[in-house]
């Protein structure tokens, strides 16, 4: 093979360049679109959390998913025991759950 058709195989490979980059162009909106989506649920989920008069039930639930806190520092931070802890956690998902249908 010559150089000129080494040189023209080279230059022929922009065709697949440029469907690369279109494909990586579309895979970047639907990236982004999806990352939009996903900020407005977690602005909907901040909201509905914040809604919570009860300030214990608020606390662990902004701790546990806004903060992303594991039960044991949740616990140390409240100073409640573990499983007192989880029983917080039910009542204030059962409030979030009555927001919730408020709503629709």
């Amino acid at each position: 093979m010559t150089e000129v058709q080494k040189t023209e195989m080279w230059l022929k490979t922009i065709f697949n360049i440029n469907k690369e980059i279109d494909f990586e162009r579309e895979q970047a909106r639907v990236s982004l679109l999806r990352a939009e989506e996903l900020e407005k649920q977690k602005e909907e989920i901040f909201k509905l959390i914040s809604t919570i008069e009860n300030p214990t039930y608020k606390a662990v639930l902004h701790k546990r998913y806004v903060q992303g806190k594991k039960w044991e520092e949740i616990s140390q931070e409240l100073h409640y025991e573990y499983p007192h802890v989880h029983r917080l956690h039910k009542k204030a998902v059962e409030e979030i759950c009555k927001i919730r249908k408020g709503r629709k």
